[in-house]
């Protein structure tokens, strides 16, 4: 149980940085205290040897401020204003926002809410938000609203970028080493290595 709560607390840390860095530290900091010896030294183990790390694609430090600001507008169920850039989209668009959850996923953040520029819900990428305003009024989330429903619904909704993909004699142990990432393997006579998958749009596919 002690190796559990550190383990959380150190995901914390990861996921959410400096905004609960604090937090994670001082949770670690209380349950050492409190621990009698072998229970400390498991911790001490855990530390060492279980860790978890770079869970985002990007250093998500210049997110910080965003993700503070959409957390208490979450919290505090206030509307926000946001200036953002859809992909593939060269002008940002201003919208009015109710965000209803904050999630992360993919290696990505993402505010999940009631757009009212579109009259509906809509994921935001964080990283894309160029400005956020948190306003004064006040929202109620929709006391159907499942978050855990809401995503699994959008997931079967995207649309899927069939991949197929050679990996060159030479690079070929880099598709067999992450056989996990790949629907099918086909090594083929020459040594080179076919892989295929589904992704929700190219750009994941050329991240991958």
């Amino acid at each position: 149980e002690a190796v559990a709560v550190y383990l959380g607390t150190s995901l914390v840390e990861e996921m959410w940085g400096q905004l609960y860095r604090d937090a994670a530290q001082g949770a670690l900091a209380k349950l050492d205290n409190l621990l009698p010896n072998e229970q400390r030294h498991e911790v001490a183990w855990a530390r060492r040897t279980l860790l978890a790390t770079g869970l985002h694609r990007a250093d998500h430090t210049p997110l910080a401020p965003l993700l503070e600001k959409l957390r208490r507008a979450t919290r505090e169920r206030r509307r926000v204003t946001l200036v953002y850039r859809s992909r593939g989209q060269p002008e940002p668009l201003q919208r009015d926002l109710d965000p209803y959850a904050l999630v992360h996923r993919w290696g990505w953040w993402y505010v999940i809410g009631h757009c009212h520029l579109r009259g509906d819900m809509r994921t935001f990428r964080v990283d894309r938000i160029i400005e956020l305003t948190l306003l004064g009024r006040t929202f109620d989330v929709p006391s159907n609203f499942d978050i855990q429903e809401y995503l699994a619904a959008e997931q079967q909704m995207e649309p899927q970028v069939r991949v197929c993909m050679r990996f060159a004699p030479e690079a070929a142990l880099l598709a067999l080493d992450n056989r996990a990432s790949w629907e099918t393997v086909d090594e083929q006579p020459d040594g080179s290595v076919i892989v295929t998958f589904a992704v929700t749009d190219l750009e994941w596919a050329a991240w991958t």
